[in-house]
Formats: C-alpha cells, sequence, structure tokens
C-alpha cells in the first residue's frame, strides 16, 4: 500500500491537469482570437498566482523542514553529551564503588590492627601487673631480712655489752 500512495497522487495530479486543460479548451471554442488571448492570460495570471503560492509554500516547508533538521541535529548532539555524561557518572560512581571498598577494607585491617594492639596491651599490662606483684613480695622480703639483721644486729651489740664475745663462742657469719 505504501508504494501505491505516491503513484495515486502523482496519477491524481495528471487527472487534474488534464481536467483543466480541457476546461479551458471548452472555454476557448468560439471565442474570438483577442477573447481567447485575455482568457488565456487570465488563465496564465491565475496559474502563476498559483505558483507563487505553491513555491511561498514549498519555502514555508523547507524552512520548516531546516528547522526541524537542526532541532534534530541539535537532540542528536544533546543525546550524545548525555550519553557522554551518564558513561562519566557511571565512571565517577565506579571510582567511588572502588574508594569505598578500599577504605573497607583499610578500616578492617585497622580494626584487625587494634585488636593486636590490644590484645599487646592486656599481656604487657599483665607483665606488668606480675612484676609489680614480685616487686612488692621483693620489698617486703628485703624489708623482713633488714628487720632480722638489724634484729640480729642488735641482739650481737647487746651481748658484745655483755662482754660475750662471738668470735669464740659462735661461728662467724658469712
Amino acid at each position: 500500500l505504501a508504494g501505491w500512495e505516491p503513484k495515486s497522487r502523482r496519477l491524481e495530479g495528471e487527472l487534474q491537469r488534464e481536467r483543466q486543460r480541457r476546461e479551458q479548451e471548452q472555454e476557448l471554442i468560439g471565442q474570438s482570437p483577442e477573447e481567447q488571448m485575455l482568457i488565456l492570460q487570465a488563465h496564465e495570471q491565475k496559474l502563476r498566482t498559483r505558483a507563487g503560492t505553491l513555491e511561498a509554500q514549498i519555502g514555508v516547508m523547507q524552512a520548516e523542514a531546516e528547522d526541524r533538521k537542526g532541532a534534530n541535529l541539535q537532540l542528536i548532539e544533546e543525546g550524545k553529551e548525555l550519553d557522554a555524561k551518564t558513561e562519566d557518572d557511571h565512571l565517577q560512581v565506579q571510582i567511588v564503588q572502588e574508594e569505598r571498598d578500599a577504605m573497607r577494607e583499610a578500616m578492617e585491617q585497622l580494626w584487625n590492627d587494634k585488636a593486636a594492639v590490644d590484645d599487646e596491651l592486656r599481656a604487657m599490662e599483665e607483665g606488668y601487673v606480675n612484676l609489680s606483684e614480685r616487686l612488692n613480695i621483693t620489698q617486703d622480703e628485703t624489708c623482713e631480712l633488714q628487720q632480722l639483721v638489724e634484729q640480729k644486729r642488735t641482739e650481737v651489740a647487746g651481748l658484745q655489752k655483755n662482754g660475750f664475745d662471738m668470735s669464740c663462742s659462735m661461728p662467724a657469719l658469712a
């Protein structure tokens, strides 16, 4: 059907032109040459007017077609720009996602490192507590021993005062 439409329009146009030609011939029959000339000039003027109108319509349609072509080209350019922007946006989203994933991995590594440092800190604190307890016990023992030494010195001094000589009756303290 689509192929017949242009052909039928063309045939309709030819048929209309043939009718007009016949009408003009009928109109000219029985007229004097001057009247025929006036009739033909009137038809020519009518055709020129019609041609001018059609040319003006063609000019308007061509201008509209050019405007549409320009608008279509502009839309194509805008579509290309939007496609490029969309592609750029997708790349930026991918970059942000990669950065986010890297941050998550880094954060997870930091948590693992912190846990390891916390464990090490607890072990050190426990070691310091044990060392402090041992130091306290050793200091207590040292105080007790110093008191014992002091007590023994006092006893020895008291015995020496009483005239008891330790070198003869007691074995020497090393």
